[in-house]
C-alpha cells in the first residue's frame, strides 16, 4: 500500500510552518516500504498531484479552532466537513476545499483514506519566522501521531 505524508505549510508564517518541521523530523526516521514524505508548502491544487495513486495520504498542517496552541487533532475530511477544526487557509485554496474539488472531478485518482495530523497555532503570521514555543513543544506528538497513522 502506497501511503504518502504531507507536510503543508510555509516556514515564513510562524506557527504554519509546523508541516514542514514535522516532515523534516520525519525525514531522520526510517520509515517501511511505500511511505513516501513530502515537504508540500502551500500547494493549493497542486496537492492533487502528489495524491495521485496512494491508497491513503497522512496531512499535516496547522488548525485555527480556537483551542490551546500546541493541541494535536487527529482529523478526517468528513469531521472537518461537519466543522470540526481544519486546517489553516494561508494556502492559495484550502486545503479542505482542494481535496474537496479532487473527489468531485476525479474520485478515481484520489485516495481512500485521507487523515490529517493538525496542530492548533498560536500565531501565523505571514512573514514572521519561527514556531511559537506552544507548537514548538507538540512536534514530538505530531511525529508519534504520523507514526501511529503509518502503523495503523
Amino acid at each position: 500500500m502506497r501511503t504518502v505524508i504531507i507536510g503543508c505549510g510555509s516556514p515564513l508564517a510562524a506557527d504554519d510552518g509546523i508541516g514542514p518541521e514535522v516532515v523534516r523530523q520525519l525525514e531522520n526516521i526510517e520509515l517501511p516500504p511505500g511511505v513516501e514524505v513530502i515537504a508540500g508548502g502551500t500547494p493549493g491544487l497542486g496537492l492533487l498531484d502528489w495524491l495521485e495513486g496512494c491508497e491513503r495520504a497522512i496531512l499535516v498542517d496547522a488548525v485555527r479552532s480556537g483551542g490551546e496552541p500546541g493541541a494535536v487533532y487527529r482529523l478526517t475530511l468528513d469531521a472537518m466537513l461537519q466543522g470540526g477544526p481544519a486546517p489553516l487557509s494561508a494556502h492559495d485554496l484550502n486545503l479542505v476545499d482542494a481535496l474537496m474539488l479532487g473527489y468531485r472531478a476525479e474520485p478515481e485518482r484520489m485516495p481512500g483514506e485521507i487523515v490529517v495530523i493538525g496542530i492548533e497555532a498560536a500565531c501565523a503570521e505571514k512573514m514572521c519566522v519561527g514556531l511559537s514555543p506552544q507548537v514548538q513543544a507538540a512536534i514530538p506528538e505530531a511525529v508519534s501521531r504520523v507514526l501511529q497513522e503509518i502503523n495503523r
